[in-house]
């Protein structure tokens, strides 16, 4: 579970130079390729807290 975490932090750090939607759009991608709900429900929570 701490690697999908990480996965999605990495990503929002890579694209923080990047607009806003096509941020958006790279982490949704990177979410979307996980298969577990709990997985899916972490990344999004850890997404909107950055």
């Amino acid at each position: 579970m701490p690697d999908d975490v990480d996965t999605i932090r990495q990503c929002v750090g890579r694209a923080s130079e990047a607009p806003p939607a096509l941020k958006l759009m790279r982490c949704w991608r990177v979410m979307l390729a996980m298969t577990r709900d709990e997985a899916k429900n972490k990344a999004h929570y850890e997404y909107n807290r950055i």
